[in-house]
């Protein structure tokens, strides 16, 4: 207050806006100092920052110069006349005198400065309710007390007596403020006495909030709160505008973006991407404009971090944002609002940081420096526009409050809610948060669904760590099960062994059939495939799944991000994991990526075979179509590439593989190629290890199911093509046609009556051979047919056949077929 003079009190007045804390305290203020008031105290209840020095210099100019009521609304001196200026006394805790304290420093502003030498010279000592009253007075006398934690700060280092400077200044205060409970003039404003002050350690904190909180206790006794400045009010925009415009809006325009802004909001609650009513946003921009109406609620969320500087910092917040939508290359801002920050602007930068540091959201996620890009401005290209960077600075604006249990982040519609504008469709910000969603680092979800940037890395940042520096050997292994667990061989029709990514030198393909899956070759077939049926003799043994070109580190990238979110999960808690619905999220993405790039990848599937050009031995192959299928539980997605493999070879292109035996016609069909293919020899006999040796290595001979060759050689041995003499060696025919005879067994005889019962069976007869016989050895195609009843005869007498006879005597006989 000193030097002021009443041209720098209206320049004052004319950059300030009256908040309802500062009315209350100027009305209240000056009918004290006029006598009709009995509140004599005022503390002023807000952060460092927040308008109380503003409203304290607003007090002391009218009350020092009652002249100048006219600079205010008159609803606030209406009715107040003092009988003087009030003297002012203005104390500052960072400039009080060393030598006369607090106290004298009061003394010498009023002019007093002897009467408080004894308590001053020497040793400090308080005055008391006395002293205070002697030294103020009846006259007109205003004491603002600002910024006294600083001064405590030191004076709590300061003996004096059994105690410190900051007992005795605490009594000190205390006894004048129950000196002004006594004085009708005098009035007393003092600002928030609690809080922390940057650069003081945690132990002086502690004892400068000791040596206040009785302060503050004897002050809220008597003093009444008032809030210079509501930071979630309206009347924050009427600051600005007051503080930061030469002129205020022109209602037409403001009325027009208004409208406009309406009409924006109505088309996008047609498209249920909003829930705000064109009304509502129509009577907020009527309060808020230049700026956008969710600028005050966004600033809620941070106005109480100990370096923000509440009025004072968004006063600044205001101007930068101002500045930063003044320098866009284009004039498309219609409400200026958080997501014009422009962080690429050092200052701009510094001042976000000093309210919040999340730097490395910042610097990843949102505006990169130089030539490494962040995220949004990466989805930016993508896009051709700045959407994804506006959704990006509104959440990081919501994100700086720095308490741990405090509200902050935005839901996505309220992201997009307040990003809808003129010639801007909700759409576009809705599909740039979802790509923001899946890329950034450190964009978090809390559990009521607001995302916020944090200083800590999310779980996305996590996996792809952890995906980066998975050990190569759990890769691989990864790498072999899963290609192992589609290609599993389960019906053994085209192959009954899987090897995923072998080394040629050790297969072995004198066995069971091999599938092998090869990394991809852009070479026709690809090299290792053909170095290995060059290098073995069992040709016709396996078969290669691989693709025709594309890069294996794609399939194996895949396979990272899903070990290491298994991981992550796993480290997390498991089940019981507070992210479980992220991580299940991002294991269920990983497989769905795992599983494109393997269908992309595997498209081919060679087999052995005589090629067309050349009539040479070689690898040929099949177009290989994998397929993804959703369970019907609801379980994972699966690929089956056993049935893709089986579709492929048993195709018509490639006939290789054939799946139904049950066709007479394609066993004859087989049993033909057998002889001519597996034989190997002009002999009819030939040993069967060799047929099985012959089909492995014959790359004419086509691919059975598992033992389909022994069917073949069933059907033939029951149908009397084919011979098995019993000593590992396989006959073929055509055979000379058998002599039919009877085999003759005596099941029984009976001694005392000579009754014999004996059973008959007709050999190489045929399906449809009768049995004939007669009582003598005529025995011809016209005698009786053995019939399906026991026969019984009383005399002793011979039963011929055509080659078996019966004993002599009474007999039964058991017919068990009929042949001729």
């Amino acid at each position: 207050m000193i030097g002021h003079d009443a041209k720098a009190a209206k320049g004052f007045f004319d950059k300030t806006y009256v908040t309802g804390g500062m009315k209350t305290l100027l009305r209240q203020g000056l009918q004290r100092l006029a006598g009709t008031d009995r509140q004599a105290i005022f503390e002023l209840k807000q952060a460092m920052g927040g308008g109380k020095t503003h409203s304290m210099l607003a007090l002391g100019y009218l009350a020092a110069n009652p002249s100048l009521f006219s600079l205010v609304d008159g609803e606030i001196t209406k009715g107040i006349k003092l009988p003087s200026a009030a003297k002012v006394v203005a104390i500052s805790g960072r400039s009080i005198s060393r030598e006369k304290h607090l106290w004298g420093d009061i003394a010498e502003q009023l002019g007093k400065v002897e009467q408080f030498l004894p308590f001053y010279k020497g040793a400090p000592s308080a005055p008391n309710e006395k002293d205070w009253i002697a030294l103020i007075g009846d006259q007109p006398t205003l004491i603002l007390l600002d910024e006294l934690p600083p001064y405590f700060r030191n004076a709590i280092t300061q003996s004096v007596g059994g105690g410190t400077l900051a007992d005795v200044t605490t009594f000190a205060v205390s006894n004048l403020l129950s000196a002004a409970l006594k004085l009708p003039r005098l009035c007393i404003v003092i600002s928030n006495l609690s809080g922390a002050y940057e650069g003081a350690t945690k132990e002086i904190t502690a004892m400068v909030a000791k040596a206040t909180r009785d302060l503050q206790n004897e002050t809220g006794r008597q003093a009444k709160g008032i809030t210079p400045v509501e930071l979630g009010s309206d009347e924050i925009y009427s600051i600005l505008r007051t503080r930061l415009l030469n002129a205020q809006p022109n209602p037409k325009t403001v009325d027009a973006v208004s409208t406009a802004f309406s009409d924006a909001i109505s088309d996008a609650v047609k498209s249920k991407a909003v829930a705000k009513s064109a009304t509502q946003i129509a009577d907020e921009i009527a309060a808020s404009y230049p700026f956008h109406p969710s600028f005050k609620h966004i600033l809620a969320l941070f106005k109480e971090n100990e370096r923000f500087r509440q009025t004072r910092g968004l006063m600044t917040m205001a101007a930068l944002m101002v500045k930063s939508a003044l320098a866009r290359p284009t004039n498309d801002v219609f409400l200026v609002g958080c997501q014009h920050i422009d962080l690429s602007n050092p200052d701009v930068r510094d001042a976000i940081t000093n309210v919040y540091d999340l730097s490395g959201a910042i610097a990843h996620d949102i505006a990169g420096t130089g030539a490494e890009r962040a995220h949004a401005q990466t989805i930016d290209d993508q896009m051709d526009n700045d959407s994804a960077s506006q959704v990006a600075r509104l959440v990081l604006m919501a994100s700086l409050s720095e308490a741990n249990d405090a509200v902050k982040g935005l839901a996505k519609a309220e992201v997009v809610q307040n990003l809808v504008a003129p010639y801007r469709s909700p759409i576009e910000f809705d599909e740039a948060f979802e790509k923001l969603r899946t890329e950034c680092w450190y964009m978090h979800r809390k559990e009521n669904d607001a995302w916020y940037f944090s200083k800590n890395e999310n779980l996305k940042k996590k996996i792809e760590k952890y995906a980066a520096t998975a050990p190569q050997p759990k890769i691989d292994t990864e790498m072999e099960r899963r290609l192992t667990m589609v290609f599993e061989p389960k019906r053994r029709n085209a192959y009954s062994l899987v090897l995923p990514l072998p080394k040629i030198e050790d297969i072995k393909t004198n066995g069971e059939r091999i599938l092998l899956v090869l990394s991809p070759d852009k070479r026709v077939p690809p090299e290792e495939a053909e170095r290995l049926f060059n290098a073995v003799a069992e040709k016709n043994n396996f078969c290669v799944v691989t693709g025709d070109g594309t890069d294996l580190a794609k399939l194996e990238d895949k396979v990272r991000r899903i070990w290491a979110t298994a991981k992550v999960m796993q480290e997390d808690g498991g089940e019981r994991s507070p992210n479980l619905a992220e991580l299940e999220e991002e294991a269920e993405t990983a497989e769905f990526e795992f599983n494109s790039a393997l269908i992309n990848l595997f498209n081919r599937v060679y087999y052995p075979a005589r090629l067309p050009k050349g009539g040479i031995e070689g690898l040929a192959y099949a177009a290989l179509k994998l397929v993804e299928r959703r369970s019907k539980d609801g379980g994972p997605a699966t690929i089956d590439g056993e049935a893709a493999v089986e579709e492929a070879l048993s195709a018509t292109g490639a006939s290789k593989l054939i799946l139904d035996l049950s066709a007479e016609q394609t066993m004859t069909s087989l049993r033909t190629r057998a002889e001519d293919m597996l034989w190997g020899t002009t002999e009819r006999k030939t040993r069967w290890k060799d047929v099985e040796e012959r089909a492995i290595c014959n790359v004419r001979w086509p691919w059975l199911p598992l033992r389909g060759l022994d069917e073949i050689k069933r059907a033939a041995l029951s149908n009397g093509q084919w011979r098995d003499n019993g000593d590992g060696y396989v006959e073929k025919g055509p055979f000379p046609a058998a002599k039919t005879s009877v085999k003759v067994v005596t099941r029984g005889y009976d001694d005392q009556t000579g009754v014999a019962t004996i059973e008959l069976t007709a050999t190489d007869a045929g399906p449809n051979g009768k049995i004939h016989y007669a009582q003598a050895s005529d025995v011809s195609a016209k005698s009786p047919i053995v019939p399906d009843l026991i026969m019984e005869r009383d005399e002793r007498r011979r039963k011929r056949s055509r080659s078996a006879r019966s004993p002599q005597g009474r007999f039964r006989l058991i017919r068990t077929g009929r042949s001729s």
